[in-house]
């Protein structure tokens, strides 16, 4: 993988001289590209292997085990040597009560299921990220069309001045003021083409590919119902599904396992053997399985009371992003009225600085007026995007606990 400081230097070079046939990228397609084989993923998929492979680990019986051993070996008198030695040959095995093998394979599986939900939470929250950078990228786009929409009307009236001026018909300080409007205009453009730049390398740094740019705003999208259930409502159960393995374990624990020893001894200074056989169990067991599932139990009670906590603190997002949508929307539709009104003065404005009835004052406070609602109208579009991205990740991921 490329450096990431030598990889931003790349996409940096790659924005500030962007080929006219870049490719155009809608908002899906970015996502999409921003989840391709992102390192997050790939770390989230390693971690559910792990839980796989611990899974398979836990759900194994215990392993037979095999010992020899040797005693009275190298003593003194009639132990000397070998001869009074007594070697035993022997074999352990556990014999599990309670199906307990079966148990902790439901209890990794369990596991598994909740890690899985990992992954999801991780490509919710980089299609969010690769969403408002993109749509960051759109306002800039669209906000630089505007700034050079101003300069090349400041620069067309600036040309005007200077033909008037021939003429006499334009003093010296309506030719200075048209200077001076031209440089703003100019200055804002250049940063604005700089906020383009910017935003293009925070988009494309997401997937580590070519310099792309992005289509317009495009008109304010409607919430649409709550359907499916969200990655918090499937982790929710997969940790109560979890809960129950884990309880139904604890509840075999109060069956003491077995443990039976059979083996074969050998008595040199008898030259004979015999069969030895041990059988062994811990003692005490039903307390403490009792003790794990009232542990288990005040969990799952926790959990409850996180949830409820959860679900009504995303009410209360939910809630306020609905408000916020509709302001903006409100703003939105508002500022489009307001522009006609605008441009509706300006025209008036243009008419009179033409007839020598208004003086160039009036006429570039009538562009800029309009000019500058555009603006206002263009962020109150951003805007509203912006939040129904929030909307989304938050209907998305749902009341985490």
């Amino acid at each position: 993988m490329m450096n990431r400081f030598k990889w931003l230097a790349f996409a940096g070079a790659c924005a500030l001289a962007l080929p006219a046939w870049a490719e155009r990228l809608s908002i899906e397609e970015a996502v999409a590209r921003a989840l391709a084989a992102h390192p997050l993923l790939v770390a989230q998929d390693a971690r559910r292997d792990v839980a796989l492979k611990q899974a398979d680990l836990d759900a194994l019986r215990p392993a037979p085990r095999v010992g020899l051993d040797i005693e009275n070996v190298l003593g003194s008198g009639a132990v000397s040597g070998l001869s009074g030695s007594e070697t035993t040959l022997r074999a352990t095995y556990t014999f599990e009560r309670g199906d307990k093998a079966r148990l902790r394979g439901a209890r990794g599986a369990a596991l598994v299921a909740v890690e899985a939900l990992g992954r999801d939470s991780a490509r919710a929250e980089i299609a969010f990220v690769a969403r408002t950078r993109y749509l960051a990228l759109a306002y800039a786009q669209e906000a630089a069309e505007l700034a050079e929409e101003a300069v090349s009307i400041a620069r067309a009236l600036r040309a005007d001045l200077r033909l008037r001026g021939a003429r006499g018909a334009a003093s010296v300080a309506d030719e200075a003021q048209a200077e001076v409007a031209v440089a703003r205009s100019e200055l804002a453009a250049a940063q604005a083409r700089n906020d383009v730049d910017a935003a293009r390398v925070a988009l494309t740094e997401m997937w580590e590919g070519e310099a792309a740019t992005v289509t317009a705003l495009e008109p304010l999208p409607t919430l649409p119902p709550i359907s499916e259930p969200s990655i918090a409502e499937r982790r929710v159960a997969a940790e109560r599904a979890l809960l129950d393995s884990e309880r139904q374990l604890a509840k075999a624990q109060a069956l003491a396992d077995i443990d039976v020893e059979v083996g074969v001894r050998r008595f040199e200074a008898l030259n004979d053997q015999a069969l030895v056989l041990s059988v062994s169990l811990p003692l005490g067991q039903a307390p403490r399985s009792a003790l794990l599932e009232a542990r288990i139990a005040a969990q799952a009670q926790a959990l409850d009371a996180d949830v409820a906590a959860a679900a009504r603190a995303q009410a209360l997002q939910l809630l306020d992003l609905r408000l916020q949508l509709a302001r903006a929307e409100r703003e939105y539709a508002g500022l489009g009225d307001l522009i006609t009104k605008a441009d509706g003065v300006a025209a008036l404005q243009r008419d009179a600085y033409e007839r020598g009835a208004a003086p160039l004052s009036a006429r570039l406070l009538g562009e800029q007026q309009a000019q500058q609602l555009r603006g206002e109208r263009l962020a109150a579009a951003y805007r509203h995007r912006n939040l129904y991205a929030q909307w989304q990740r938050a209907v998305e991921l749902g009341a985490t606990p």
